[in-house]
């Protein structure tokens, strides 16, 4: 038995390289040309000649155009190429073909109308069969290599398989023994993994705030070194040149936020970050080390306590599962500790704000709910980034109560109000402070306008120092000052969509402070009771028809024929005028998200595999299925189902710009099939993932808020897989 089912695996193995080689030789024998191409007829346009190309393999290949040439400017691998003259007008054709290593071929033909002309393009480069092979593999392994990847990574998954089932009694009883003995093997894991990644770091923490990392951290790195040097709270920029504010300076736009914009009070920033920030640095000084170290322990703390996390919401399998995923978040958010912004901190927060959601709804323990709401309050003073998760949430705790107990609904509403005192005085605070800045600077206005005296001016501005949103210092502007603001600050800000700051280069403090006054007035308003200075990042901006990459188009501005200079809706809100977009624009509806999420997820590596491993578990599923069918509809949905999940696994490998689609089409399969892995808090959490993203403007870094959900539902569903596999191959035993 043992000698037959090797002959067959040999005799299989040498039929595949047979056929393998065979087509490979088959494949390079019929290659006649290795480039780019251009051909040209001389006396011809291009509409009066067609091309005829086949590769290898006798695909019919396209080629572009222009008016002169047909041409194809990428390399790729030609065997036959024909000219098809139409509508000759002269008695010979000479034709031009460039392409590779700039060498050209002429060929000079008598042609009659609609003539055929076959080209032999071995003479353009000479092109020996060692050659031949060697582009072959070069073009494999550039236009292919994740296809290759992923094919070898199957095929090493394979054979760990086997290898796996061979020694499955030693490996069983090894698991057995790492099951019994998790504890220790997790704070053994723990120990060598924060070591490891703490010598790593510690070659990469500096004592600078590079402002190329993250434009946002010059406003809080410098609110917070202003508070802790006493000149008041949420004031951004240098307000002393006699403090060292340890910042790299690498871009324009970071030197005009901190030199050309001090002063500022920053509304827009929320303050609990500052605060924190502004401790440590009364504490040690001004040194973003410190930061930085206080981050990564952060972060350390963070993906150590994942698998406790993991074990209490599923059990064993969420145990070793999120144990799987803490290297891949450690390398995934490591570079995170290392900028001055509160999004680190979100991130820990907000994973167990979705823990005690989890928890809560598991045994509706009152604690865990008091637990929760002061949680999720206080993540908004770092961070509003689950204002969706908390309607969907409160949503749920609320309907639960009513349907289930309702004599917790009172003590539920009690939370809810901890929720709101954990940060609602603060928002309902600067709102507060915005509109008296904004009521201070219509006054000043009425009185430059009126032309009044200038003492009265510079009374008015002296008696409300506190009260422009600017650094109180004690000023006077002259008459030149308010001439600066009527000819340049004026058209500016009214004749412009949004300023360009540099013009905050040619203007003194006074006319800084008057140029801010009228921005406000111009381009800041409230959102859910935060404050918002747009700068070409509004609704619009981001809802338009040149949204084609995920990112702000404002273009739409100073094109005439855009749909906003043309919907007749300008004195309208923006969300008035994107609504009206989508709804007269319907393909935008999935175009746009499309293009959002593409941009946005591009840097966390763990969704392709994701999906792959999704659909291969649902593959293996599928065979249990199939024994289950009772009838020709359950066979036509089995069908359908395996249909589905090959579009989705070979779509994910070689149309990688679809990946977000077929994420959430993923994510609603395990919805089904692993609806204990996915419970309610998971689910919202993933629904603010896509909506975020599609609502607002963000960058990758914003997403950093809810994917790292994910990572640990991808190593809890490769336990699943694992195990699924061992069960799949038990039956195999090579010893046979």
């Amino acid at each position: 038995m043992k000698l037959k089912q090797h002959k067959t695996f040999l005799l299989s193995l040498l039929l595949l390289i047979t056929i393998g080689l065979f087509s490979f030789g088959f494949y390079v024998i019929n290659i006649s040309y290795y480039g780019p191409l251009e051909i040209r007829v001389q006396g011809y346009s291009s509409d009066e000649f067609r091309i005829q190309a086949k590769t290898p393999l006798h695909n019919e290949l396209s080629f572009f155009h222009n008016d002169s040439a047909w041409y194809y400017p990428y390399q790729r691998f030609y065997a036959q190429l024909k000219i098809v003259i139409l509508n000759a007008h002269s008695e010979n054709a000479n034709i031009i073909i460039s392409g590779y290593a700039g060498q050209s071929k002429q060929v000079s033909r008598k042609v009659v109308e609609n003539e055929r002309i076959e080209v032999d393009l071995k003479g353009i480069q000479d092109y020996n069969f060692i050659d031949k092979v060697t582009d072959v593999f070069k073009f494999i392994i550039k236009h292919h290599l994740t296809t290759i990847g992923l094919l070898a990574l199957v095929a090493i998954g394979f054979g760990i398989a086997l290898l796996l089932v061979k020694l499955k009694n030693k490996i069983l009883n090894l698991l057995i023994w790492l099951n019994e003995n998790k504890y220790k093997t997790y704070l053994v894991f723990v120990v060598i993994l924060i070591s490891g990644a703490s010598l790593m770091m510690r070659g990469q923490i500096g004592n600078l705030v590079i402002s190329g990392n993250s434009p946002d951290q010059i406003d809080y790195h410098t609110c917070a070194v202003n508070f802790s040097k006493g000149y008041g709270f949420l004031y951004g920029g240098k307000l002393n040149d006699s403090v060292d504010y340890k910042i790299a300076l690498e871009d324009e736009s970071a030197k005009l936020q901190h030199e050309l914009l001090a002063g500022v009070k920053r509304l827009d920033r929320f303050p609990a970050y500052i605060i924190i920030t502004a401790f440590l640095y009364k504490l040690f000084g001004v040194e973003p080390r410190v930061i930085y170290i206080f981050q990564w322990i952060l972060l350390c703390l963070f993906v150590s306590l994942l698998p406790i996390a993991g074990l209490r919401l599923w059990g064993e399998k969420g145990f070793w599962g999120s144990f799987l995923a803490m290297p891949l978040l450690l390398i995934y958010l490591n570079k995170y500790a290392l900028i001055i912004s509160p999004d680190l901190i979100s991130v820990f927060l907000n994973f167990y704000v979705l823990f005690l959601f989890s928890v809560a709804r598991q045994n509706r323990a009152f604690k865990h709910y008091v637990m929760l709401s002061f949680l999720l309050g206080l993540s908004f003073l770092f961070k509003a980034s689950l204002m969706f998760f908390a309607v969907l949430m409160w949503a749920d705790i609320f309907i639960n109560a009513i349907k289930k107990n309702k004599k917790m609904f009172l003590k539920l509403l009690g939370c809810f109000i901890l929720f709101l005192i954990c940060w609602l005085p603060y928002n309902m605070w600067r709102v507060v402070e915005a509109r008296q800045i904004e009521k201070n600077a219509k006054q000043l206005f009425s009185l430059v306008n009126k032309k009044s005296d200038i003492n009265a001016i510079n009374n008015f501005l002296n008696e409300n120092k506190n009260g422009f949103g600017y650094y109180p210092i004690v000023f006077e502007i002259n008459n030149e000052d308010i001439c600066v603001y009527q000819n340049i600050i004026v058209p500016e800000l009214e004749n412009k969509p949004y300023p360009d700051f540099k013009i905050l280069t040619r203007l003194n403090v006074p006319q800084r402070i008057l140029f801010f006054a009228k921005y406000q007035l111009r381009f800041s308003s409230c959102f859910f009771m935060t404050r918002l200075y747009h700068n070409g990042t509004s609704v619009l901006e981001v809802h338009n028809e040149f949204v084609t990459d995920g990112q702000i188009h404002p273009e739409w501005m100073h094109n005439q024929n855009s749909y906003y200079n043309n919907d007749g809706l300008f004195s309208r809100p923006p969300v008035i005028r994107a609504l009206m977009f989508y709804i007269n624009n319907p393909r935008y509806i999935f175009l746009l998200p499309h293009y959002k999420l593409k941009f946005y997820l591009s840097e966390n590596f763990v969704v392709l595999y994701l999906i792959l491993l999704i659909g291969l578990l649902q593959f293996f599923n599928l065979k249990n299925d199939f024994r289950k069918r009772k009838n020709a509809l359950d066979n036509l949905y089995l069908i359908g189902k395996a249909l589905i999940l090959l579009i989705i696994m070979l779509g994910t490998i070689f149309f990688k710009q679809f990946t977000y689609l077929y994420l959430i089409l993923s994510v609603f399969i395990v919805a089904g099939s692993y609806a204990y892995y996915m419970n309610r808090g998971v689910k919202y959490m993933i629904i603010s993932l896509l909506i975020f993203p599609v609502m607002t403007y963000g960058n990758s870094k914003y997403l950093i808020f809810f994917d790292t959900i994910l990572f640990i539902i991808f190593g809890v569903l490769l336990i699943e897989f694992i195990k699924m596999v061992f069960r799949t191959f038990s039956f195999i035993s090579l010893n046979k």
